[in-house]
């Protein structure tokens, strides 16, 4: 006795296309849930390359009786489609589509058995169907058995359905049993969890589906309502990845366990990740009665919900999840931070920024984090110019004095709350603060540092000397030299100096050799800036000499130009879109007159202290630390006036150069 599907095997595949191999296990898991089973086995074997050898689905449900047999595969229209899965329901169960699922095996099998187990009229019947992936719209009793009818029997009601003739894969980098494992943990975590209390459960070769991986916390706590004393038993779950195709839930069960409405709660689609299911057990819901309203939609229509205990109940349950979400927020707004960081170079803190240029990316990077805990949704779905855009908007309002702004701006692309907009303001209001506080102990200890400069250089009493005071002032504030630098090198020789260069600029460690014959030459300070909105960089090399014993003059103007023969020489400092400047320092020139001949020659240049520049790639630059000192008061002194910074405050009476090397490294 053949039936048959009311539509061709190629409409049917046409349909469940979208159904990949994990979600067609899943639907047999489904139905057998569907079909009142409290009880599910998957057993299976795997081959080596992780395709499967056998597959077996057993559940303790009503199975399928012969009569219903036209109903649970029969009804399958051209027309219909397969209902959205993320439609939302007022009840977990039943889940599958009404047949559909028991036809998705075709995916991963080319045979599929059923052996199935119903009760009627006090006795047990048993029969058997089975399907051909070739001919889906057929199914028939088992053909060398010729049984036309159920037989009885004593066995226990159920179903059991057997795989065979399974689809290889050819590709090793996919095991299908891991996935297939891995989807039914995010397709069943929620739903174990919810009829836990009623003894549910799903085995995986005779042991129980372990998703205790995927839960981040499981709370339990109980509520009474003041006026009432209605008690309410709640669990919490929050999961760390989102499960399949079911939103955040408040699941209201009865103290047996019975599941009697859901209802979505307020925190979905928030763009946070935050994945929750609230288990709410009390008697108190019995006395709901719920109905369905229209064709296509499921809503619960109860006096109770708007009874004072349930308003009660929910704003409990909503303030307990705001409260967990907090410190989630806070978590997973680091992680935000790092991915804009991969799209703006204001968010990555390098080991080689100097202290102002630290403090002005922790502020956006802090900023950045408190506007996402605040409201994730502003950081939803921004494509990758989109995000380099709002974090060049936030730099360029943290840096003016348009901050309030910030509040006008976001609100006009999000709704925020009254509450949203107040902790916004504070949060501006803190870090500006902040960035005062920070601004003003960090020009401090600029000042400390140069006066410590000028002792050195000027103050001959204290002896100092270019490798043991200059060179470690120096490279530890070389912002003397300019901002936003990292240092590649200090007093090293050309073969350490590439290595670090190379990882300055892609942070990747390299084995480097030179074969060059000033290779062993060691250049005091080579600072490296990396633009990566431009993927150029500009580098300095600084030459320092003895304040007191060395005068500037030919010599070392040579030894100098060597330097910039040998970067130009060697391939790998030869970017064409590098920028490269030498600057000799030292307190004054020699006699001859030489630098001042090269100064006056590039006086048309306009720029202080330039003598040579063979083209727009390398510039040399001859300074005295007087020029030095005037240039940094020169960029500060706005912020000198402004700050009211006395500067002879911020040095202490020193008798020695190394006692100011100290004071300058406590800046």
């Amino acid at each position: 006795m053949v039936k048959r599907v009311q539509i061709k095997t190629k409409g049917i595949k046409n349909i469940l296309t979208k159904i990949n191999i994990p979600q067609a296990v899943s639907e047999y898991i489904w139905n057998g849930f569907d079909a009142g089973a409290t009880k599910v086995e998957l057993n299976y074997e795997p081959k080596e390359n992780g395709n499967l050898r056998k597959l077996i689905i057993i559940d303790n449900g009503f199975g399928i009786p012969e009569d219903q047999l036209d109903k649970k595969f029969g009804p399958f229209h051209q027309s219909e489609k397969i209902q959205d899965e993320t439609k939302e329901k007022n009840k977990s169960l039943p889940h599958g589509y009404r047949g559909i699922g028991r036809l998705t095996f075709y995916q991963f099998a080319n045979f599929a058995k059923w052996a199935t187990i119903y009760s009627k009229n006090g006795k047990n019947h048993k029969y058997q169907i089975e399907v051909n992936s070739d001919n889906l719209e057929n199914y028939l009793p088992k053909s060398e058995d010729i049984v036309d009818e159920p037989v009885e029997t004593d066995e226990p009601i159920g179903t059991i359905v057997e795989f065979d003739g399974f689809i290889i894969i050819h590709d090793n980098r996919r095991n299908v049993c891991e996935e297939i494992i891995r989807y039914l943990k995010r397709e069943f975590c929620w739903f174990l969890e919810l009829f836990q209390s009623r003894g549910y459960s799903l085995k995986i070769n005779g042991k129980e589906l372990d998703y205790s991986p995927i839960i981040i916390k499981n709370i339990s706590k109980t509520y009474e309502v003041p006026n009432n004393r209605e008690n309410f038993n709640v669990k919490y779950v929050l999961w760390d990845e989102m499960i399949n195709k079911e939103y955040s839930y408040y699941y209201y069960l009865d103290n047996d366990g019975n599941e009697l409405f859901k209802e979505t709660t307020t925190l979905n689609n928030q763009g946070d990740n935050f994945y929750h299911s609230v288990y709410v057990s009390s008697d108190y819901f019995k006395n709901f009665y719920f109905s369905k309203i229209g064709d296509d939609k499921q809503k619960a229509i109860s006096e109770n919900m708007n009874s004072e205990t349930f308003k009660y109940l929910k704003s409990v349950l909503e303030k307990e999840l705001y409260n967990l979400r907090k410190p989630f927020l806070k978590e997973n707004s680091s992680k935000i931070v790092d991915e804009f960081a991969q799209y703006n170079v204001d968010l990555v803190i390098r080991e080689g920024d100097d202290d102002f240029v630290k403090f002005k990316k922790e502020e956006l990077r802090n900023v950045v984090c408190e506007l996402y805990q605040i409201q994730p949704k502003i950081f939803a779905k921004l494509n990758i110019e989109q995000k380099r855009t709002f974090i060049g908007l936030l730099k360029l309002l943290l840096d003016s004095d348009e901050r309030d702004s910030l509040i006008s701006i976001i609100g006009k692309v999000i709704d925020l709350s009254r509450e949203e907009r107040q902790e916004l303001d504070n949060i501006l209001k803190t870090n500006q603060l902040n960035r005062i506080v920070k601004t003003i102990k960090l020009i401090s200890g600029r000042y400390r540092v140069v006066e410590a400069l000028k002792q050195l250089v000027f103050n001959h009493d204290f002896g100092a000397n270019e490798r043991n005071h200059l060179q470690p002032l120096i490279k530890n504030n070389y912002w003397i030299f300019g901002e936003q630098y990292s240092l590649a090198s200090a007093d090293e020789d050309f073969q350490s100096a590439l290595k670090k260069y190379l990882y300055v600029l892609d942070e990747k460690e390299r084995d480097t050799s030179l074969e060059h014959e000033n290779k062993k030459d060691r250049m005091d300070i080579f600072l490296c800036k990396r633009d990566l909105t431009s993927d150029s960089n500009h580098n300095i090399i600084v030459e320092l000499k003895h304040p007191t014993n060395i005068r500037l003059g030919e010599k070392e103007v040579s030894q100098v130009k060597r330097y910039m023969r040998t970067i130009r020489s060697i391939d790998e400092f030869n970017d064409p879109t590098s920028k490269w400047d030498f600057i000799l320092v030292g307190n004054k020139f020699d006699s001859t007159d030489y630098i001042q001949y090269e100064l006056k020659s590039m006086e048309k240049n306009g720029r202080s202290g330039l003598i040579h520049e063979p083209d727009g790639q390398f510039s040399f630059y001859v300074k005295t630390w007087s020029q030095i000192v005037n240039e940094f008061e020169k960029r500060h002194d706005f912020l000198n006036k402004k700050l009211k910074i006395e500067k002879k405050s911020l040095i202490k009476e020193a008798k020695s150069a190394d006692e100011l090397i100290q004071i300058a490294k406590n800046k």
